[in-house]
């Protein structure tokens, strides 16, 4: 028969002796068996003690149950108790709903109440602690003032002395607990060594098994938080989480390997398999993923969430990594900003970077200073620094390129190592692989630049087909749409016809202007679509086509003169050019014949019309005094002609007559 078969048919027996057996039962329903069992009584009632001085000064308890040598020896006035095994509850005095089960179980208890013991030496030296539990071999076994202890497992709780509302379940669970309070360690040497530590909770195998004096630690997991010594606030969960942490606080570790490595570390959060395993000293850092943050040293403030995410960070600050392989090969490059899959995935040590979107800014190694949202924008950027791209493929090609701006779909997709470009607009710029410093706004505006430099374009496909052309400016949808050659400007909205088109040079004399066309003669500054043109010696022609005009009429001669005496010349200067004296009109006083709607400036050819009417009238009249002059003189010609033919008849005349005198008669005469 086994030991155990053996002791319960002795159980039963003392019982059978005891209730049946003459002589045995005490008054008020006591039962005892067993030398001085219940040998002080006097008014208690209902209890039953079995074995060598079981009960033996009970003399008011009611209600006790003791079965063992020496169980609840010293019990006067307790109720309630229940003591299996020897010298179980051996002390109690006064204490009363106690349950010891197990040799020396409760020994040393007096006044303590309501708590279980169930193993020998369980709750050993406990005194006046209540509503503890412990169940296992010398669990609780120190515990003396200690309350709402809860300790299951051999040695669980062994050296609890006052701490209170304590669990303790596995072999050796927060084994040398003296003072700290509120802890719960479920599993083998789970809080094994903490001492004074408060509200840690440490589940799994070895939890928080080196904890000394930290408090608010939580490890759940096989070896969570294995060497904890004095770190508060951490949370492990998962095998070997926060192993190696010794005074690190603040922690927060969330799957197997997490936060591994960690000591003296503060404040990292870390949740998926491996994350931020080799931190050390490492501070404020996130990584939600499997590895993420995985081979963090040093880093502090780091994010890392997704697989992978920050992988290969160890010194590296301030980053944020978002998406599997998010800034996986950062090592010690500072605040980087990379979300979405793959986003900065190469970067090593650039700085200030931000990438929004899956495969942004993938092999950025160590460029800094820039900034990438859409999928695969600046994607194959190496060392480039200072770029926006802002556009799924936007920039998608640059390598070395910098201080660029890319914002479209597409938008400098092929540049590779320009710099200071800007391009706004689906596939603006699109084709440029080493154009530099221009500015592209508008889809596919400039899109076939491939080498041209210092080129602006604003509008839709404005300089489409502009490939190597540089320092022009296209204005407006459309323009310079076929323009090939540098340094020309267009303004309009259409591929044929601009409204301004100008030959660009650093000489002031090779400048061209063209109003509605886009060629200027060899000859000309300025040449308007209407034939109205400058030289380039400074002289001014109009337009003056008959073609250009209509309601064409003759204008009076009396019109004109009277428009021309009303007219009235002055000197003046004008306000913002006071150093200088000029002699014209003042548009608001002319006559209504010359003068403009806005009767604000004037038009010279307007006066200079009235003047050649009036000057060519008065030349018909010039012409017609003349002929009348020319006619006066022929009269007085033919006058004087007359006169002298007279004249010469009468001395004609006198002569003959002379000759008709007689000699005698010539006195008469005189």
């Amino acid at each position: 028969m086994s030991a155990h078969k053996k002791t319960t048919v002795i159980f039963v027996a003392l019982l059978y002796v005891s209730f049946y057996v003459p002589g045995t039962m005490a008054q008020s329903a006591n039962t005892s068996y067993g030398t001085s069992a219940l040998d002080s009584n006097i008014s208690g009632s209902f209890n039953t003690a079995i074995g060598r001085v079981s009960l033996m000064y009970n003399t008011t308890g009611n209600a006790n149950t003791a079965v063992g040598a020496g169980s609840l020896n010293s019990n006067t006035e307790g109720n309630y108790n229940n003591a299996f095994g020897s010298a179980a509850l051996n002390k109690n005095t006064t204490g009363s709903f106690n349950v010891a089960l197990g040799s020396s179980s409760l020994f040393s208890n007096t006044t303590g109440y309501a708590n279980v013991a169930l193993g020998n030496l369980a709750l050993f030296s406990n005194t006046t602690g209540f509503n503890n539990t412990a169940v296992g071999r010398k669990t609780l076994q120190s515990n003396s003032v200690g309350s709402y202890n809860t300790s299951i497992g051999h040695e669980a709780l062994m050296s609890n002395t006052t701490g209170n509302f304590n669990v303790g379940v596995g072999r050796s669970a927060l084994q040398s607990n003296t003072t700290g309070t509120a802890n719960t360690a479920v599993g083998n040497d789970s809080l094994r060594e903490n001492v004074s530590g408060s509200s840690n909770v440490g589940i799994g195998d070895s939890a928080l098994q080196s904890n000394r004096s930290g408090d608010l630690n939580t490890g759940v997991g096989y070896f969570a938080l294995l060497n904890n010594t004095s770190g508060k606030g951490n949370t492990a969960s998962g095998a070997l989480a926060l192993q190696r942490n010794t005074t690190g606080s603040d922690n927060t570790a969330i799957g197997a390997y997490s936060l591994e490595s960690n000591t003296v570390g503060r404040g990292n959060t870390s949740v998926g398999k491996s994350s931020l395993a080799q931190n050390d000293t490492g501070a404020i850092n996130t990584a939600i993923g499997l590895s993420a943050l995985s081979q963090n040293l040093s880093g502090s403030s780091n994010t890392g969430v997704g697989a992978f995410a920050l992988n290969s960070n160890s010194s590296g600050d301030f980053n944020l990594g978002v998406g599997a392989y998010a800034l996986r090969s950062n090592t010690a490059g500072k605040a980087n900003t990379g979300i979405g899959a793959g986003a900065l995935r190469d970067n090593t040590r650039g700085e200030y970077n931000n990438a929004l979107g899956s495969a942004s800014l993938f092999n950025n190694k160590t460029g800094s200073n820039n900034s990438a949202f859409g999928s695969s924008s600046l994607y194959a950027n190496t060392t480039g620094y200072a770029n926006v791209a802002l556009g799924n493929l936007a920039m998608l090609s640059n390598t070395t390129g910098y201080n660029n701006t890319a914002v479209g779909r597409k938008a400098l997709e092929a540049s590779a190592t320009g710099k200071n470009n800007t391009s706004v607009g689906h596939e603006s710029l699109n084709k440029s692989r080493k154009a530099s410093n221009n500015t592209s706004i508008g889809y596919q505006s400039l899109m076939s630049v491939t080498t041209g430099s210092q080129n602006t374009a604003l509008g839709i496909r404005a300089g489409f087909e502009n490939t190597s052309g540089s320092g022009n400016i296209f204005i407006g949808p459309y323009a310079g749409y076929s323009e090939k050659r540098s340094s020309r400007l267009y303004i309009g909205n259409n591929k044929a016809v601009p409204a301004i088109y100008a030959v660009m040079s650093r000489n002031a004399e090779s400048n061209k202007l063209g109003i509605g066309i886009n060629e200027v003669s060899e000859n000309d500054a300025i040449t308007v679509w209407n034939g109205a043109h400058l030289t380039k010696a400074g002289v001014w022609t109009n337009a003056s086509s008959r073609f250009l005009k209509q309601n064409i009429r003759d204008l009076k001669a009396s019109e004109a003169l009277d428009t021309l005496l009303q007219l009235e010349p002055v000197q003046y200067e004008y306000i913002n050019s006071p150093e200088e004296n000029y002699v014209g009109f003042i548009a608001e006083d002319v006559p209504e014949m010359v003068a403009l709607n806005d009767r604000k400036s004037l038009a010279a050819m307007d006066i200079v019309a009235v003047l050649t009417k009036v000057v060519k009238e008065q030349h018909l009249q010039q012409e017609e005094q003349a002929r009348r002059l020319e006619s006066k003189d022929s009269q007085i010609a033919e006058l004087i002609k007359s006169v002298k033919d007279l004249t010469s008849k009468q001395n004609y005349l006198l002569g003959e007559l002379e000759k008709l005198k007689p000699a005698s008669d010539s006195r008469f005469f005189e």
